[in-house]
């Protein structure tokens, strides 16, 4: 027998030695190069074992805390969970060591362990009772099993807190010796700033965020700095992103306050402000349209801001002068330039880009409108379809709405690749006004004589394509609103009114509308409220379509008309000049033909001066007719032109310009009466 028998020795316990099993099986869990297990030994408080991070070799001093919880068998929960109770002096004694710290319970039976943040806990209990705290345990559920990827997402969590600790006593220690007191910020990500770090970022990267799209950033990071003192530049950054957030009188009040200490204030600052002051003040009504005009004329020449302006000055002289036969190309060639031109920000390049898609997509849509005006005239000229122009017309028109489409792919991938927001959505509001506007164009604007062999745009069902188009506006709408541009979600809104209006959804057309002129209440847009204002008075694409062509129709009449009475006086002249034929000159005649009033018989000696009265001023032409004639050949003119260059029939009927075309016809008829230069019969 042992001599131990007969001692007097300390007893083991079955607690103990689970607890020590439990320790000696976790261990190997965390690995040593990534983790030092350092065991509570003194006086045990409820922390079994505290761990500290290494890395890359280093020790780091960034510690967790540890309470192990162990049982020889328990029964899951219907969840498969398992429940401790855990008293609340516990609890309380981790919160207050600042530290990480982690519940781990040890399942001997299953040799699983558990474990649970334990601010995941405290939250869980927050949820249940405010007053948690009053109670003297609480049931900790749970149901994570540690294995190598909860150890991994441990590490990465310690990490970051302690990291977001150690800057955060930085930051304390540095603001604490400033003159002023400065906020610091941290997040439930445990993202650190501080206030001075915040005015830093604005000022140097504020206006590029704005020009990315982002600056409902800009407004979120200002709204964390104190109201004491900045910039001249901070201020004026701020009210730029308050202005592209269509917070206009926040805008405003930033530009006063910038302008309070001139001191700091550069050219490029002042330009800055007088620009987007002036925009944000047109756009609630301060300013009048022409002034608005004035003010950015006066910027053109800003090296700052000819980026911002340039395509704005463009647009509006295109405008000014659309109904010149090269304002389209003009516009063109500048605006591509600009999209094209990589010194200026990528912002400015995608506004020029966007610009150009609407503008090119409306000038091919004018084009259709009066290109098959044009066909109906000829062919109710003709009396039947004229197939070949027809088709010539229809292939042309769509080979360059295909090459319209390319440079909307491009430009998409373009807008997509830099991760431009605001250039994306207006790229696609663009895109849908000038679909929308194809299809009324289309629908509206048709060729008036049927041919069942010639399939056309206007016979294709469109309903799909027009609820797409007022889907896509609402979607646009609605991430606009949501990021703050409300002027663009306005005019998104107004597209989507705009559609359902011509689908005759009124009731929903009007829900829209209540919801624009809602936003144009809330934010104060009077310039918004003008533009809807003549939008739900007057009419969108498709009534000024229809006003177009009523005027038409009434102008036609109006000039069959006074066709009828050009006719009339011409006819009545040659019936004088009938009557007149006793009194014909007997010297020797040459002829022209004046295409499409007949023949003309000019003494040779007068021949000037006939020509004189067509008004043909080329020499070339001139010599060319006289050789004709004198060789007994007969030349002909074609009158329709307003300026004759060549001999010949040109065109033909196709260079009638309509009633200005016999207005012209007839002046030249009279001229001829009363200069006695007969029309004569000739086969």
């Amino acid at each position: 027998m042992s001599i131990l028998h007969n001692m007097k020795l300390p007893k083991t316990s079955k607690q103990e030695e689970l607890e020590q099993l439990s320790k000696d099986r976790l261990r190997p869990l965390f690995s040593h190069a990534s983790f030092e297990i350092r065991e509570e030994v003194y006086r045990d408080k409820g922390i079994d074992l505290t761990i500290e991070l290494k890395h890359n070799n280093f020790y780091t001093n960034f510690r967790f805390l540890i309470q192990l919880k162990s049982t020889e068998s328990k029964s899951p929960n219907k969840d498969d969970s398992y429940s401790w109770q855990i008293d609340t002096s516990n609890i309380q004694y981790l919160l207050n060591g600042g530290l990480p710290a982690y519940y781990i319970c040890y399942v001997k039976s299953i040799d699983k362990f558990y474990v649970k943040q334990l601010n995941e806990f405290v939250r869980e209990l927050s949820l249940i009772n405010d007053e948690w705290h009053n109670q003297e345990s609480h049931t900790l559920r749970i149901d994570r099993v540690l294995n190598d990827e909860l150890i991994k997402s441990i590490y990465d969590e310690v990490k970051t807190r302690c990291e977001a600790s150690r800057i955060l006593n930085d930051r304390l220690h540095i603001t604490s010796h400033d003159k002023e007191s400065r906020k610091v910020h941290i997040t439930s990500d445990y993202d650190i700033t501080d206030e001075a770090s915040i005015i830093e970022y604005i000022e140097i990267f504020g206006i590029e965020l704005c020009n990315q799209g982002k600056s409902s950033l800009v407004v979120s990071l200002s709204e964390k700095v104190t109201d004491t003192p900045k910039s001249t530049q901070y201020y004026a950054t701020v009210g730029v992103a308050h202005y592209h957030s269509s917070n206009y009188f926040e805008a405003l009040s930033y530009f006063r306050k910038s302008k309070v200490n001139r001191s700091d204030t550069g050219i490029k600052e002042n330009d800055y402000i007088t620009l987007f002051e002036a925009k944000a003040k047109f756009a609630i009504g301060i300013l009048s349209y022409q002034e608005y005009k004035e003010i950015l004329k006066s910027l053109e020449n800003s090296k700052f801001l000819s980026e911002y302006t340039k395509t704005m000055v463009v647009v509006n002289n295109y405008l000014s002068n659309i109904d010149s036969e090269d304002s389209f190309p003009k516009f063109r060639e500048e605006i591509v330039k600009i999209g094209e031109d990589y010194s200026i920000s990528e912002n400015a390049r995608f506004q020029a880009k966007c610009e150009y898609l609407y503008y090119w997509g409306d000038y091919l849509n004018t084009q259709y409108i009066q290109n098959v005006a044009m066909i109906n005239a000829i062919e109710e000229f003709d009396e039947q379809i004229n197939s070949s122009i027809r088709q010539k017309f229809i292939n042309g028109w769509g080979q360059i709405y295909l090459e319209w489409e390319s440079y909307l792919k491009k430009l998409e991938e373009e807008l997509h690749e830099a991760d431009n927001f605001v250039s994306i959505g207006i790229c696609k509001l663009q895109e849908m006004k000038i679909r929308f506007q194809t299809i009324v164009s289309v629908q509206t604007i048709k060729f008036e004589l049927k041919n069942s062999n010639l399939k056309l745009l206007q016979d294709i069902d469109q309903d799909d394509a027009l609820i797409t188009i007022s889907n896509n506006a609402a979607n646009i709408a609605k991430r606009f609103h949501e990021k703050g541009y409300v002027d663009n979600a306005i005019v998104a809104l107004s597209l989507r009114y705009e559609v359902l209006k011509y689908q005759h959804k009124n009731d929903n057309a009007e829900a829209i509308k209540s919801e624009i002129l809602s936003l144009i209440e809330e934010h104060s847009l009077k310039e918004s409220l003008t533009k809807v204002s003549h939008l739900f008075n007057q009419g969108g694409y498709h009534d000024m379509l229809i006003k177009m062509l009523n005027d038409k129709v009434i102008k036609r009449k109006n000039d069959i008309e006074e066709y009828k009475n050009l006719v009339k006086e011409m006819e009545e002249l040659d019936d004088k000049e009938e009557q007149d034929s006793a009194n014909t000159n007997k010297e020797d005649l040459c002829y022209i033909q004046l295409f499409p009033i007949g023949h003309f018989g000019i003494p040779e000696s007068r021949l000037d001066g006939f020509l004189d009265i067509l008004a043909i001023d080329s020499y070339k032409l001139v010599k060319a007719l006289k050789s004709m004639m004198e060789n007994r050949i007969i030349p002909v003119i074609n009158i329709f032109k307003r300026d004759i260059k060549e001999e010949g029939y040109g065109g033909g009927m196709y260079d009638d310009e309509g009633i200005e075309s016999w207005r012209r016809i007839r002046d030249i008829r009279a001229k001829l009466f009363e200069a006695k230069f007969k029309r004569q019969n000739i086969r």
